[in-house]
């Protein structure tokens, strides 16, 4: 007795044949003990099939050839896949940069959303500067600070040491070497950010006078800053709140009856469209998109083709408007930590 789909790939005849004796003792050990209907069953059958075993052939010719899968699948794009099988997981992420860019100004719930130019000039430069942080922060190079210089050279040479004799060896000594010149170039043509009024020559000032002027001077200037701080702090969380809705609303809007558009009525047809579109959110159907999708969108290189297929009722515009109106808000939590 042969069974071709247990030796796929091969011929007919090349098939393993199975021995009486073999099958005989196969049946005993698979039911060796046993009175069931499975047991009795076989002790019947088992004599056919000895009997018929040279004429009884399993050969079907689907069986006998080898499955092969292509080398290529070719999937269709997403805006031509079934809506059944649309999404919202981003599998590309490899989006390295985007660009803060003027968005669309709108009124809701009583403050301006959207970017001006002025907010582009303000997270492209400095986030903190509505602070009027210079007020409270100075910069300081490694000579006005009293540090020496950082040696460009490292202190140790282990260049020939028996362990540097490797290729793998000699090449991480002279990465090490390479950066170390280069960090010493950094931090001494460079600067570090400080306190004003609470240098190191003013902290040295504050604990051998505790009275003085300047330490009253700067306690009172940090108090302007956290007052300032938390201003900064609670105009960035109003505006997250009412922001992030307004962002939502826009990236899942749909033509409804009766509904009020910046662009106008929608026509019967689309009216119909949108509508069955909502119900198929309201059903598990249609993906809705939710905040965590359009950050994750931030950092996806096919973020507007899969924001146009999530929702296949946003134009080119709209498109622009929610990765604008991503960004934007992405910046402002930022600056919310920093305020923080």
């Amino acid at each position: 007795m042969r069974n071709p789909s247990l030796c796929l790939g091969l011929q007919a005849g090349e098939c393993p044949r199975v021995s009486a004796e073999q099958t005989s003792s196969v049946f005993r050990m698979m039911f060796k003990g046993m009175d069931n209907i499975f047991s009795r069953t076989c002790k019947e059958v088992q004599p056919y099939l000895a009997s018929k075993r040279e004429v009884i052939d399993w050969l079907d010719p689907q069986a006998a050839r080898k499955p092969t899968l292509p080398l290529t699948a070719v999937v269709p794009e997403s805006t031509t896949l079934p809506r059944a099988l649309i999404t919202t997981k981003v599998d590309s992420l490899s989006c390295s940069a985007r660009y803060i860019k003027p968005t669309p100004l709108t009124a809701v719930g009583g403050m301006t959303v959207g970017t001006c130019e002025a907010d582009v000039a303000v997270f492209s430069a400095c986030p903190m500067s509505p602070l009027g942080i210079e007020e409270f922060i100075q910069t300081q190079t490694r000579a006005e600070q009293g540090l020496d210089p950082v040696p460009s050279e490292m202190a140790f040479d282990l260049s020939e040491h028996d362990a540097a004799r490797s290729h793998i060896a000699s090449s991480m000594l002279r990465r090490l070497k390479e950066d170390a010149a280069r960090y010493a170039e950094q931090a001494n043509g460079g600067s570090t950010v400080k306190m004003r009024g609470l240098l190191d020559c003013d902290l040295a000032t504050f604990v051998a006078d505790p009275t003085c002027a300047g330490l009253t001077a700067a306690t009172a200037r940090v108090e302007r800053l956290i007052i300032k701080l938390q201003e900064l702090f609670n105009a960035d969380t109003a505006y997250v709140a009412i922001a992030s809705k307004h962002l939502l609303l826009v990236a899942n809007t749909v033509p409804l009856p009766g509904a009020k558009s910046a662009k106008g009525s929608a026509s019967g047809a689309e009216e119909l469209l949108g509508a069955r579109h909502a119900l198929g959110r309201f059903g598990g159907a249609e993906p809705l998109i939710e905040m965590d999708h359009l950050i994750t969108c931030l950092i996806c290189d096919e973020a507007e083709t899969l924001l146009r297929a999530w929702n296949p009722f946003l134009d080119s515009e709209a498109v622009k408007q929610v990765m604008g109106l991503s960004i934007d808000l992405a910046l402002r939590v930022v600056r919310i930590g920093h305020a923080r």
